[in-house]
């Protein structure tokens, strides 16, 4: 949570709950100088999602931290959100660990927007997010096995909140398949991302 680096919810030890904090500022700054200095070229990834303040946008890019952009927040907002709008400096995703699948967002409501884009998703919601994020100016695309895979809620992988109950799905033996990579490869190849370290 990148915010942390800016400013942080400060809470008395032995509070029975977190209600009475106060926001304290953080020394992010001078975190990141000291730790650029330590090691030169050292990447890091801002998770900057959530309610960005002008100050958090500010620490990301005076060093330079490429962001994340998430598709499934992409959608029913404003057209600079889209995909397609995306800056070059970011990560693309289709979800996270803490969203559900792709194929589940899309079932849960109607989609206008993301049909819309996608010209009715012919190849299904999954694949068509996919494709969304791989065509994006990103310079980083990331997509979860669920979602190549295609699956449903069933495969979610957390709840953010509940103490039980998450980080249980496995991916099914033999779900990797020459047919599988076959059709990443050939997406990857035609929007041309080569594979990190190729």
């Amino acid at each position: 949570h990148f915010i942390g680096f800016c400013n942080y919810w400060e809470v008395s030890m032995g509070a029975a709950t977190a209600i009475d904090g106060r926001w304290v500022a953080a020394p992010g700054e001078a975190l990141f100088a000291a730790v650029r200095g330590e090691v030169p070229g050292l990447q890091i990834l801002a998770e900057d999602l959530g309610h960005l303040t002008p100050e958090v946008s500010a620490l990301r890019d005076k060093f330079g931290f490429p962001g994340m952009k998430v598709a499934q927040f992409s959608f029913g907002g404003e057209d600079c959100e889209l995909p397609a709008n995306w800056p070059e400096d970011c990560v693309g995703y289709t979800g996270t660990h803490d969203n559900d699948t792709a194929r589940a967002w899309f079932e849960e409501e109607e989609r206008a927007a993301f049909l819309s884009v996608t010209g009715g998703a012919p190849e299904g919601a999954s694949w068509a997010m996919v494709r969304q994020v791989w065509q994006s100016p990103a310079r980083t695309v990331l997509a979860p096995m669920q979602d190549l895979l295609d699956l449903g809620a069933e495969a979610r992988m957390n709840h953010p909140g509940p103490l039980a109950g998450n980080w249980r799905w496995r991916m099914e033996p033999g779900s990797l398949t020459a047919r599988l990579a076959g059709r990443l490869g050939t997406l990857t190849g035609a929007e041309g991302r080569a594979p990190e370290g190729a």
